[in-house]
């Protein structure tokens, strides 16, 4: 009852890697580009908050949430982005 036709089949449409047998990694360019995103991200955030600080050094004080909301962001969009570049 083993019919070869089947199991020639199932072991052409299993996708392996030749020198290892391990199946290959689908998802990581996916984890890949969107570490990249939230790496930019928070690094724009984080000029951002450079760029109010700087501009903004003699003046009263007002801005000095922004500026703190602003990297907060920063450093956990840097983190997630970090991450996701790791494979974590």
């Amino acid at each position: 009852m083993n019919n070869p036709s089947l199991e020639s089949d199932q072991a052409v449409n299993t996708p392996q890697d030749s020198a290892s047998g391990e199946l290959p990694k689908v998802g990581q360019p996916d984890h890949f580009k969107r570490g990249l995103i939230w790496f930019g991200l928070g690094v724009l955030c984080m000029a951002v908050s450079f760029c109010v600080t700087f501009f903004f050094f003699q003046s009263d004080g007002s801005s000095i949430t922004f500026m703190y909301i602003l990297t907060s962001v920063g450093v956990l969009c840097i983190t997630k982005g970090l991450a996701d570049l790791f494979g974590f």
